[in-house]
């Protein structure tokens, strides 16, 4: 995640590129170059400091050029606490189509937002849900091994009683017949 959001940083020229998984009261940073302290070293922020929420809840692209002059964000906490003045971010969804946070581009002047900086973001955006969806398959594969693990060694458990149980009716029809014919008798009949 964090060489993507290094692309992004070079590629649209920007101090800040973050990669953001929103939960229901945070923002987490799955990358975040540039990003000054003690935000970076936090790993997250609120979510009254997130632009990338906006994302999430609106399942489509935020664009804001300049946050002093937006009606909707200039009064946004990040502008203050982060120095957020430009914003461009992509969602990035799972396979169930669920947003899951957002990849972003941030600037501390105003910014026009060209065509070609969203389409540049929302190409590298692909890379990071192909990522996202490779950790699920991966995780989901563990979870799988392990429960097979676990079921084969019940398994071999169960056949090493099923053996003691076996060599115990070998014992004891041992002691009490003589013959073969005697001691296969006594053995099937146990």
């Amino acid at each position: 995640f964090r060489l993507i959001a290094e692309h992004v940083r070079v590629m649209l020229d920007v101090p800040v590129a973050l990669v953001t998984l929103v939960g229901s009261d945070r923002q987490f940073f799955a990358a975040s170059p540039g990003l000054p302290e003690p935000w970076a070293s936090e790993g997250g922020t609120p979510l009254d400091l997130s632009f990338c929420r906006h994302v999430v809840e609106d399942g489509r692209p935020v664009i804001v050029p300049d946050a002093h002059r937006d009606p909707d964000f200039r009064d946004h906490g990040a502008v203050e606490a982060l120095g957020v003045v430009a914003y461009l971010g992509v969602p990035l969804v799972n396979d169930d189509g669920h947003v899951l946070g957002s990849l972003c581009a941030i600037d501390s002047v105003p910014r026009q937002w060209t065509a070609r900086d969203q389409e540049i973001l929302e190409d590298l955006a692909k890379l990071v849900e192909e990522q996202i969806t490779l950790r699920e398959r991966v995780a989901e594969m563990a979870r799988f091994d392990a429960q097979r693990a676990l079921i084969q060694g019940e398994l071999a458990h169960r056949i090493k009683n099923i053996f003691s149980v076996i060599s115990s009716l070998l014992i004891v029809s041992s002691r009490t017949e003589t013959d073969l014919e005697g001691f296969v008798q006594s053995v099937t009949g146990r």
